[in-house]
């Protein structure tokens, strides 16, 4: 730890001010490749941030390492209320970004910190900012949401460790909540072609789907190769997804550019409860697929799938 880091630590404000006048170290200086602002800001240490600035530290550097985060990312992440708010009206860019183009208002998402969401979004940041992969804020919640929430976390309090019940997923449907209240695109389309209603199909995040068609998320959106929010849910086997999506009015006898259908995807994974509710909603069973692929060839139809991997349940569901 640098002589600067420690002062910072301590809050010595004087020891702080005394050090860099004596040319010993600078407002900018970084140890461990995180500047000292950033440093503060992490630790929402408000009277040092205002301290380094005097001594003229730079409010939107970012840091060497740390995928180059700023001190209002590195607050954001922490969940410091008071330090991105006495940034902000220090004048901080509140669009400024990583290495990877994550805006503080995405990291507030991703550390479900609803505060500072409300906070970015009053002074001005973009709820559909993308990152380098054309990912939003609301992209990121459907795709990683579930996996954040799930299994059990460990508490300690007073020197007893529990494991009591993940509180993430709550946390951030109200993170989703607060940014379709806000104006998040619900259509936007990523670099590799997910929506963030297909995304929620493919990561099993059925409570978003009514959310996000009730603000005109498009049910039946088709990428280049013709992958609907359907053939997701159907390919991964989750029924309350399929449910969702029917219920708001999903197409199952969508065809993707390979000729194939979410009914064919359910024969592809076994899936007789799928199969059994898109059949009752219309699925037809006789679209063939146009290539081959794993167990299917060019031309096969559900049926012939489940032949061949003996599921009888479903051949005898399909003839």
């Amino acid at each position: 730890m640098s002589k600067l880091q420690d002062l910072i630590f301590s809050k010595d404000l004087e020891g702080i001010a005394n050090l860099v006048k004596s040319g010993q170290a600078t407002a900018n200086d970084e140890n461990g490749e995180r500047t000292a602002l950033s440093l503060a800001a992490a630790c929402g240490y408000t009277d040092v941030m205002k301290c380094l600035i005097e001594l003229g530290a730079d409010i939107n550097k970012s840091n060497s390492g740390d995928l180059g985060y700023t001190p209002i990312i590195e607050a954001a992440r922490e969940g410091k209320l008071e330090a991105i708010t006495f940034l902000i009206e220090a004048g901080a860019n509140v669009e400024s970004v990583d290495t990877r183009n994550g805006t503080a208002l995405l990291h507030a998402c991703i550390s479900a910190h609803n505060d500072i969401l409300q906070l970015l979004i009053k002074a001005g940041a973009n709820v559909n900012a993308t990152d380098n992969d054309g990912q939003t804020p609301l992209h990121y919640l459907c795709r990683f949401a579930v996996s954040w929430g799930s299994g059990m976390v460990s508490e300690t309090i007073n020197g007893v460790t529990k494991k009591i019940e993940n509180q993430r997923f709550k946390q951030h449907t109200e993170i989703f909540l607060t940014l379709l209240k806000n104006g998040a695109d619900v259509n936007l389309v990523t670099n590799y072609g997910f929506t963030a209603l297909t995304l929620a199909a493919d990561t099993d995040a059925y409570q978003f789907i009514p959310l996000l068609v009730e603000k005109k998320a498009d049910a039946n959106f088709q990428n280049s190769k013709g992958f609907a929010p359907m053939h997701a849910a159907c390919e991964k086997g989750n029924l309350l997804v399929v449910e969702a999506l029917i219920k708001c009015g999903a197409n199952v006898n969508v065809i993707d550019n390979d000729g194939f259908t979410p009914l064919l995807g359910a024969c592809m994974s076994s899936n007789v409860a799928i199969a059994k509710i898109l059949l009752t909603n219309g699925a037809k069973k006789d679209i063939p697929a146009k290539i081959s692929y794993g167990k299917v060839a060019a031309g096969d139809i559900p049926l012939n799938v489940a032949e061949k991997i003996g599921n009888q349940e479903m051949i005898n569901l399909l003839k």
